[in-house]
């Protein structure tokens, strides 16, 4: 009994094959530039390798600013423990009016943030 081929795999494994063939031709063509220009290849590496570095320190930045500004936000301080409560989400205006609002009245803030279903 003959074995169906779907039509859609075949193109498919004809598509990865043709592509590895480009990209091991395209990097034989790249090795073969390189070994006979190393003055030129040397500076575009060290050039390269400043623009990465680059890259990855602004990266590195962005991503620790947006965690900070995330822990800003969903964690808050109780003074008279001295803790940090994490929070599911940022308060709202009319959330943190509620909990500022309860707190004056003598609730401890970790009583009021339990009670609202705040607390991760």
């Amino acid at each position: 009994m003959s074995e169906k081929i779907n039509f859609k795999d075949l193109k498919w494994s004809i598509k990865q094959q043709q592509l590895k063939n480009w990209w091991n031709e395209k990097k034989r063509e790249a090795e073969d530039w390189a070994s006979k220009n190393p003055e030129l290849t040397a500076t575009i590496l060290a050039g390269a390798g400043a623009g990465l570095v680059y890259v990855a320190k602004d990266t590195y930045k962005s991503h620790k600013k947006a965690k900070e500004e995330k822990d800003r936000l969903t964690k808050a301080y109780d003074p008279s423990l001295g803790y940090y409560w994490t929070l599911k989400r940022p308060l709202t205006s009319s959330e943190l009016l509620r909990v500022e609002q309860r707190h004056k009245q003598g609730e401890p803030y970790g009583e009021i943030y339990r009670s609202m279903n705040l607390l991760k």
